[in-house]
This record gives structure tokens, C-alpha cells and sequence, in this order.
């Protein structure tokens, strides 16, 4: 009887490590989903979920770092670095975070300041060796040397925007609302939503040089902006007059080139609204932009032509002031963050169409407000999309 009660004991024990074992350690085909949110409600800041691209279910999320107000975030080429910005009024940070690829859990590495307030965007550029941030309420982008494991490499570059528009409220000054290297790493291009202009840079040493600047429709607003896969044109959504501009390569590459603009707004409405984010599928044929006001994602149809987009459509259900969405890498699901109804939501891709169906698959989050997916694996596969 001792025996058997001594066996039955542990195959139970045996049966709680495994269950532990099976909450941490994930499966082959899972990412890892860091959720960036602002804290000035019930985050206290960054957040780990796990995401299945087969089955389109997102577990519940855990704090794996305390960090105020990580609205924005980005993964290092190689997988080995998280970097979020701080977002604040005064001083902005810039904090690196080392990645267990056996946890999802991060450790943090380095802080830099961000040379100006209010970061809200950041990237980073392995072949470069630099992070970049990008500054709204100061109007300004820096540039930060670093190591491959983000130690500090060289002295922070800053420059400042300049210019105005005509919303009174919103372009009284420049506010730098992107930084953001193409895929070769020629080039870096940092929307202005005040200025109505889209820098691009070239990067000397470790400073930042002008290459050109792109103005953009009066009012336009331009806020992130993303490369077609194909690496023929570049899109802008634009936040203020809720468009998505294209533009073309010039003779060096850069995307300078006007070519069209496409509403992200359905012809009727005439209500309160702005854009936030926008990316494409993997595969190139179809582009979404969030709206905050119609609380929607746009979806666009990719023509044969570079350059051009036509409309198929707008979700609505599960999409309530949706500031930042990312896709899985392998196109099948797209992953919204609602900031108004503190949730992600899952939406399956129609590849046929390109329209959305909302899962039924969420997880609650206080103010969510970045999503990015990394591969749960040795050598991961890195979601730049999901930036």
C-alpha cells in the first residue's frame, strides 16, 4: 500500500513540473508577443503573451519588466535585444532588454536618454550598428551607437525638425512621430507629423545627415509609415487627414517619389478621427491602417502597379481606438491593439479578399499600445512588420 501511494504521489508531482514546465517553455510553432502599454492607469509596463499562427490563440499576459509608459518597442535583427522607448513629458529613455529565447523573459541591459521628450518610436539597424528614437514632443531624432549586445558604442546624435503646419492644435511645431530604417539600412526616414514632412537621413559615423526632406499634403499629418515587401514603394498613413501616401524610389533608392493617395475613411463619414498605424502582409498584396474615431482597420488591395492601392474595405468589430496592430510573419492573423477597451484582439486574414474576421481570441491589458512577435525558438525569425 506504502508502495503504491509512494508511486501514485509522484506521478502527480511529476504531472505539476510538467504542467509548469508546459506554461514556460513554449511550443515549437509559438511566438512570443511583447506588449508595450502606457501605465498611467493599471500597466505597469511591459507584458509577455505567447501567440499559436496555427490556431490563432494568444495566451494571457504576465509583466516581465517595470517600465513607465513602453509605448513603442523593437527587436534587434538577430533576436538577442528588445529596445522600448519611455515615453514622458521631460526626459525620454531609450532602455535595452535581453531576450531568453527559452522564456520570452527579458533582462534589462542598457538606458539611454533619448535626447529629447516624449519618445515614441524606436528601431534598430544591425548592419548599422544604431538605434534611433524618435521624439514628439521635442521634435527631434537620435541616433545611439551600440554594440551587439547594446552596450554603448560611441556618443548620441541628435537633430532637430523643423517647420509648422496649418492645424493649430496639432502642427504648432514639429513632432517627430517615427524613426525607422529601410530594410537595407541605407536610409533612415522620420515622419513629422507637425512639419508635414518626411526626413530621410543617411548616417555618417554616428551622426545623422539630411539627405532629403519630403513634404507631404498641408494638414496631412504624416505619423508611421512601412516598405512593401517587394521593395518597391513605400506607404505613409497619414494621422491628421486620415490618408496612406506612396511613394517610389528615386535614382539612389530613396523613397521620394509621389505616386498616389487613397482615404482610410469610408466617402460618408465626416466625424472625429486619426489615423495611427499601418503595415503590409507578407506577402505584399494587401495593406492596413488603423483609424481612431471610426474605430476601424482599413484594408487595402495592393494593384500590379507600384504604388497603387485601392480600398476593399473596413473592420469594425473588436477595433476600438486601435493605435498599433502587427501581423503574424506568416499572414494568416492580424493583432490589434485596442487602447480604449484594454485588449488585444486576434483577426483572421482572408487571403483571397484580404478582409478581417474577428477570432473571438483576445487577452485584457491595460492600455495596450505596441505589439511585436518574435519566434520562440533558437534562432528566431524577427516580425519587423509587428514595429
Amino acid at each position: 500500500m506504502k508502495i503504491l501511494l509512494t508511486v501514485l504521489v509522484m506521478l502527480f508531482l511529476t504531472g505539476v513540473v510538467r504542467s509548469k514546465d508546459q506554461n514556460v517553455n513554449p511550443d515549437s510553432s509559438d511566438y512570443y508577443l511583447f506588449i508595450g502599454t502606457y501605465t498611467f492607469n493599471e500597466s505597469k509596463g511591459i507584458y509577455l503573451s505567447k501567440f499559436n499562427p496555427i490556431s490563432g490563440t494568444i495566451a494571457e499576459p504576465e509583466l516581465i519588466a517595470e517600465l513607465s509608459n513602453p509605448s513603442f518597442q523593437c527587436i534587434s535583427d538577430d533576436g538577442a535585444m528588445l529596445w522600448s522607448v519611455s515615453e514622458s513629458a521631460g526626459k525620454g529613455l531609450v532602455r535595452g532588454y535581453a531576450i531568453n529565447h527559452e522564456n520570452g523573459q527579458i533582462k534589462p541591459k542598457t538606458t539611454y536618454n533619448s535626447l529629447g521628450n516624449g519618445p515614441c518610436y524606436v528601431d534598430c539597424h544591425d548592419g548599422t550598428g544604431h538605434v534611433v528614437a524618435a521624439n514628439y514632443g521635442s521634435g527631434n531624432v537620435a541616433l545611439i551607437p551600440v554594440s551587439s549586445d547594446g552596450s554603448t558604442n560611441g556618443e548620441p546624435f541628435s537633430h532637430q525638425h523643423e517647420g509648422s503646419g496649418p492645424n493649430a492644435s496639432r502642427q504648432e511645431g514639429p513632432h517627430a512621430h517615427c524613426a525607422i530604417f529601410d530594410p537595407a539600412g541605407k536610409y533612415m526616414y522620420s515622419c513629422d507629423l507637425g512639419a508635414d514632412k518626411i526626413y530621410v537621413y543617411t548616417i555618417n559615423g554616428d551622426k545623422l545627415e539630411v539627405y532629403k526632406e519630403i513634404t507631404t499634403r498641408p494638414g496631412a499629418g504624416p505619423r508611421h509609415l512601412a516598405f512593401h515587401p517587394s521593395g518597391k514603394f513605400m506607404a505613409v498613413v497619414c494621422e491628421l487627414n486620415g490618408t496612406v501616401e506612396t511613394y517610389l524610389p528615386d535614382e539612389s533608392g530613396c523613397f521620394s517619389v509621389f505616386k498616389n493617395e487613397a482615404s482610410t475613411l469610408p466617402d460618408s463619414f465626416d466625424g472625429f478621427n486619426k489615423c495611427a498605424d499601418i503595415h503590409f502582409t507578407p506577402s505584399g498584396q494587401y495593406l492596413y491602417a488603423s483609424n481612431r474615431g471610426h474605430n476601424s482597420i482599413a484594408i487595402f488591395r495592393v494593384d500590379n502597379e507600384p504604388g497603387i492601392i485601392d480600398r476593399v474595405g473596413w473592420q469594425t468589430s473588436g477595433c476600438d481606438f486601435t493605435r498599433n496592430f502587427c501581423i503574424d510573419p506568416e499572414g494568416k492573423f492580424l493583432l490589434a491593439a485596442n487602447r480604449n477597451t484594454n485588449n488585444v484582439v486576434v483577426f483572421s486574414i482572408d487571403n483571397e479578399t484580404g478582409l478581417l474576421t474577428n477570432t473571438g481570441n483576445s487577452i485584457s491589458v491595460s492600455l495596450p499600445v505596441c505589439l511585436t512577435l518574435l519566434k520562440a525558438s533558437p534562432n528566431p525569425q524577427v516580425d519587423r512588420e509587428g514595429e
